[in-house]
């Protein structure tokens, strides 16, 4: 039986993770509204500042973090850094993700840019780590004082 709720957080993190770096995150309609293809991490990435690749691994990355932080429940210090880290690898993922979209998003006006379910994975993301962040305090503040009473 699953005890702690930052569990179940950290578990959908990884998950939400890896899916946005395989789902398309974006679908492009061209003007003539016949044809249309839709945009990976990895192909939206070739607009980013950064390199193309960069965006597909730091999904990646953030996303077996948290699954690898699921197994540390008895290092709280340690899985507290664990979603830190998670958290910044998602807050630069997203910057990333939105730039592109804006970067693509001014390129042809006679073309439309629909965000896909998979553009908002990283802002959940976000949310779901610094709510497993304050669980993990919680259960941090609880093992202290239960310390100061033996």
């Amino acid at each position: 039986m699953i005890q702690r709720v930052q569990t179940i957080y950290l578990f959908i993190v990884g998950i939400l993770m890896l899916l946005t770096a395989f789902l398309p995150v974006m679908e492009v309609v061209e003007a003539d509204g016949l044809s249309s293809h839709k945009l990976s991490l990895l192909s939206l990435g070739a607009y980013s500042f950064l390199p193309a690749f960069v965006s597909p691994v730091l999904s990646v990355l953030a996303g077996v973090m948290a699954i690898i932080a699921v197994f540390f429940y008895k290092k709280r210090t340690l899985q507290m850094n664990f979603c830190s880290w998670i958290l910044a690898l998602t807050i630069v993922l997203y910057a990333t993700v939105f730039y592109s979209y804006v970067t693509v998003s001014g390129m042809d006006e006679n073309t439309t840019y629909i965000p896909e379910l998979a553009f908002l994975f990283p802002l959940l993301t976000i949310i779901l780590a610094c709510m497993a962040i304050a669980g993990i305090r919680k259960d941090q503040k609880i093992v202290s004082s239960l310390d100061r009473i033996r």
